[in-house]
């Protein structure tokens, strides 16, 4: 199977490009913004080239994708644009959410990720892992973490979705998997200090930038189909 990753290089040189440029700083700036939004809007631009706004999956996930940037430029000055950044990845989950669908549902799975979603917010408000600025918006994080933890929940349904291609359902729950670990590193590694800065930005940087491609080529048919781009999808 010959894939099409070599129209991925924009990304990963994008990412290189945030790696040593939006890392490495410890101040907000113009520059950081563009280099760590850049990215993203890349796998937009990636996301529609190979499957256009056509089906309803295509079509909420590039939603989520440019919610996220839009919160990945808020949330590179999180004194005064942090709580608009958390909104606007909340309805980026919200859309991921609808786009995995409620096809396949099991219960217990969804009950396991939210009452580790009360375990979570228990142990970051024992370490006060939120900075006594944000402690007024508890309640917009903890919703936040209901809204990424029903993301993940529809995720792990889907791959049970045999009528999809594995490598489409596998690159879903994949990715929604990494994107709690990186929202979960932002917590701990960097607002808990478990680590110096700026390996906990990198850590989650690396696995955001990772969660949002596995998740857009879970979106994407045609990016697996062995003959693309001369074959068509009927």
């Amino acid at each position: 199977m010959q894939l099409p990753w070599h129209h991925l290089l924009p990304f990963l040189a994008s990412v290189a490009v945030s790696f040593i440029w939006f890392v490495p700083k410890p101040t907000p700036s113009i520059g950081s913004m563009v280099c760590k939004c850049l990215p993203v809007i890349l796998l937009v631009m990636y996301l529609f080239y190979l499957e256009g706004w056509t089906d309803t999956e295509n079509k909420l996930v590039l939603v989520a994708l440019i919610l996220s940037a839009l919160g990945d430029a808020f949330l590179v000055f999180p004194k005064s644009l942090g709580l608009p950044g958390v909104v606007a990845f909340g309805l980026a989950q919200i859309a991921f959410t609808c786009a995995f669908g409620f096809r396949s549902v099991s219960w217990v799975i969804g009950i396991i990720l939210y009452l580790t979603v009360f375990i979570v917010f228990s142990v970051i408000m024992i370490l006060e892992a939120i900075p006594s600025n944000y402690r007024v918006a508890v309640p917009i994080f903890i919703l936040y973490g209901i809204l990424i933890a029903t993301m993940l929940w529809r995720a792990l349904d889907r791959f049970h979705l045999q009528e999809l291609l594995l490598e489409r359902r596998l690159c879903t729950a994949a990715g929604a998997i990494i994107f709690v670990v990186s929202d979960l590193s932002i917590i701990f590694l960097q607002g808990a200090g478990l680590i110096p800065q700026p390996y906990s930005k990198f850590v989650t940087i690396a696995t955001y930038y990772s969660a949002q491609l596995l998740i857009t080529l879970g979106a994407s048919e045609k990016f697996w189909l062995k003959d693309y781009p001369n074959k068509t999808i009927h």
